[in-house]
């Protein structure tokens, strides 16, 4: 993974930002990305130069990304979780198992465990929550569909979520949607938008 990280670094990041990240990176304390299609990994970047390999970018400093052209929010909602379990997957009893039971221990478990595709839909369209949890496994295909999480009742797809930024509901807490899943944007092949369930929550209202 090192070696993929340096890689990474060698071959997209412009000389000048090299020369700028070293000659800055002792007063670093936050790496934030500003752009409108982003799908590079940058927090498992490696920056490398001679004599100098510090490891990932995330290990050294926070790594944030930011929208072109989008206002940070100051406030994030945390009140009132809503979990994404999907039947059958890893993260009952899995890696994401512990996660999800620290959050319980922390939030609450609010409108509790969904695994439901219609269900969770209804409940998005409604917003009654604060924080959307995903934990789950993501398939990804080469297809206009691009990613989605299997739930009970059938596949959930980023176009179900197109609605989801014009909802007034969405828009007045702006609850915090977090997918720790295996894969949750990509760049499908000739169509040069990044797509995905990542993309959907972020996507401006016409």
């Amino acid at each position: 993974m090192e070696r993929a990280g340096a890689g990474l670094w060698a071959d997209i990041v412009p000389d000048l930002a090299k020369e700028q990240f070293w000659h800055l990176r002792n007063g670093i304390t936050a790496f934030s990305v500003l752009s409108d299609q982003d799908a590079v990994p940058w927090e498992v970047l490696c920056p490398i130069a001679r004599g100098e390999s510090p490891g990932f970018l995330a290990e050294q400093f926070p790594v944030l990304r930011r929208i072109a052209g989008r206002r940070p929010i100051r406030q994030i909602s945390l009140g009132h979780p809503l979990y994404v379990v999907p039947p059958g997957s890893a993260a009952r009893g899995g890696e994401a198992g512990p996660e999800g039971d620290a959050l319980r221990c922390r939030v609450g478990a609010g409108a509790g465990d969904v695994d439901d595709m219609d269900r969770l839909l209804d409940l998005i369209d409604g917003g009654d929550f604060g924080l959307l949890h995903f934990a789950c496994h993501d398939t990804f295909r080469p297809d206009p569909a691009g990613s989605s999480v299997a739930l009970s009742g059938g596949r959930l797809l980023p176009a179900f979520l197109h609605p989801a930024p014009l909802h007034a509901p969405l828009a007045g807490p702006r609850p915090l949607a977090f997918l720790h899943s295996t894969r949750s944007a990509a760049i499908l092949p000739r169509r040069p938008t990044l797509t995905g369930l990542s993309a959907q929550f972020i996507a401006p209202a016409p």
